[in-house]
């Protein structure tokens, strides 16, 4: 964790950030290049964390009716004999 009193930007400002920098006149090439891999690497994890809460909230709303339908079943009474 940071020192830094303030809350982080989120993702995808810092990658917009490093992107930006990479192409400052006082950039050296291997600096830009690192900016450029970092910028690109924040968007993958940011896609990938998009995509895999989805999933999550999908899979959460499927086991909430799962137990919704097992309370069901075992609500009921009686049956044929």
């Amino acid at each position: 964790m940071s020192e830094n009193p303030h809350p982080a930007p989120a993702p995808l400002i810092v990658a917009d950030l490093c992107a930006q920098a990479a192409w400052l006149d006082a950039i050296d090439d291997d600096s830009r290049l690192r900016l450029e891999w970092a910028a690109d690497t924040i968007r993958e994890l940011h896609a990938r964390l998009v995509k895999n809460a989805a999933t999550l909230e999908k899979t959460e709303a499927e086991a909430h009716q799962m137990a919704a339908y097992i309370k069901s079943m075992m609500a009921q009474k009686g049956g044929a004999a």
